[in-house]
């Protein structure tokens, strides 16, 4: 087994980590912790300490999605679920599992069918409640008839993302308890006898159902890159590409306002829906704290998509891993996001950016037609001095630390990295797991990751238990 590489105290400018050797010592800078890892193409998720030494494992049945240490000790985790049909894009799951520590299964419910099909990412709240990403399938008369053009509708149809709240009831249930959906909250100006029809300009609150049509489409090289680094299990045909016209890859969930943040990828922004309404609420356009239903309260990134401004004004291309900044550290209440950077117009490099949300007391953010959504920039990014040494076309993702710091997650290469508010690299990681359920696979593939996660030493899950190097 290779073990990985954790340099300490380099400066920004320094050279990529390198996999065969390990540091004596973390840098004092660095967050104390451990780090969370579930490596693509493999079934086994590896906890780790500031020298990339395993301590713990889970064994598991499935290929990983996100994970979550809980506080009793238990990882929740989203997984692959090797019998799905018909959804067959990148961030494929429909199986979510409450593991214990010693790796029995104690909870495990499967969300995956011809008509819906859970992925990506999941949020808990304080409740205990689970709320998840899904697909929901919508055949093609369907599609057409909401207004989506005809020529960008195959028989695949279409792919609409929803949010559904959950609460597992063990060993294999679960109820839903509330669910928002993107297919309530459409606008089109294509079809002035189909559903759904108005003025886009005039309606920032809503989604349009064609907006995504001017995306960048992915390469076929890119494509082959998700498929060796195990992001999707098969190539998607060309209709399952334009059938998937969101992919949305995260969800975070915020206590204080009791609103959701997602990350539609291919609208290269990030939307807020209120959670405080009823599921009769969220599928119309009153109702809730904020009083706009299920509506979009904000959205940010990419007005155009709303013809509130031009290429110029676009700020994230293709993003990943939208997070609020949890109580307690450094930024609260702002949101981190990491910017893949592909098709970026100056080049493709990734930055990750911190933005401060407008929240109003009333629990509105002032979205409002032709005027792009505030802020007018991030509050603070992090981009390599050299921004082509730094990128990640997909994958990826970034989180605050109580230190100040930030853990950013290279998924596609499989580094790990913490950074200082100046920059400063303190900590970096590469990932030698993985690749160890395909024996045809290239040896010299990067060890994807979906994205990491630092675990704080007082966290109440490693309250008792032997956290000694293993590996």
């Amino acid at each position: 087994m290779r073990t990985a590489l954790v340099v300490a105290a380099l400066s920004a400018a320094a050279a990529s980590p390198s996999i065969g050797a390990q540091a004596s010592a973390p840098p004092p800078a660095a967050q104390p912790g451990y780090t969370l890892i579930a490596p693509l193409h493999s079934k086994t998720i590896h906890l780790l300490d500031l020298d990339g030494r395993v301590v713990h494992q889970w064994k598991t049945a499935f290929e990983p999605g996100a994970e979550l240490l809980l506080e009793n000790g238990n990882l929740l985790r989203c997984a692959r679920e090797p019998d799905a049909r018909r959804f067959n894009a990148g961030g494929q799951c429909g199986r979510l599992e409450e593991i214990a520590w010693d790796g029995s299964v104690v909870w495990s419910w499967k969300l995956a069918n011809d008509q819906q099909m859970q992925h990506h990412d999941f949020a808990v709240t304080p409740k205990g409640t689970i709320l998840l990403l899904a697909w929901e399938y919508k055949a093609r008369p369907e599609a057409i008839a909401a207004g989506r053009h005809p020529e960008h509708v195959r028989k695949e149809g279409i792919w609409s993302d929803f949010v559904v709240e959950i609460e597992p009831i063990r060993p294999d249930r679960a109820k839903v308890v509330w669910e928002w959906h993107v297919w309530d909250h459409l606008v089109q100006d294509l079809d002035q006898h189909g559903r759904n029809f108005g003025k886009v300009a005039d309606h920032p609150e809503r989604i349009d159902v064609n907006a995504d049509l001017r995306r960048e489409e992915a390469s076929e090289a890119q494509l082959a890159d998700m498929q060796a680094l195990g992001y999707i299990s098969n190539t998607p045909s060309a209709g399952e590409i334009v059938a998937d016209w969101l992919h949305t890859n995260s969800l975070d969930y915020d206590p204080r306002s009791d609103q959701i943040v997602l990350c539609p990828h291919h609208f290269c922004e990030v939307w807020v829906v209120d959670h405080s309404t009823t599921t009769a609420e969220a599928s119309g356009r009153k109702g809730g704290a904020a009083g706009r239903g299920g509506d979009l309260l904000w959205r940010w990134g990419n007005p155009r998509n709303y013809r509130a401004g031009v290429l110029a004004d676009r700020q994230l291309f293709y993003p990943h891993d939208v997070r609020w900044i949890e109580d307690g550290l450094p930024g609260a209440g702002h949101l981190t996001i990491f910017n893949n950077g592909y098709k970026r117009p100056e080049g493709d490099y990734s930055t990750v950016v911190e933005i401060v949300p407008p929240l109003r007391p009333d629990r509105t953010y002032g979205l409002e037609p032709l005027v792009p959504a505030a802020p007018s920039s991030p509050i603070w990014s992090y981009q390599a001095p050299d921004p082509g040494k730094f990128y990640s076309s997909f994958l990826s993702g970034a989180e605050r630390l109580k230190n100040g710091n930030t853990l950013i997650c290279e998924g596609t290469s499989g580094r790990v990295f913490e950074v200082t508010p100046a920059g400063e690299v303190v900590w970096d990681y590469l990932n030698p797991f993985g690749q160890d359920l395909d024996s045809t696979m290239k040896t010299d593939l990067p060890r994807a990751l979906f994205r990491a996660t630092r675990i704080a030493p007082d966290h109440p899950g490693l309250k008792g238990r032997e956290l000694r190097p293993i590996q």
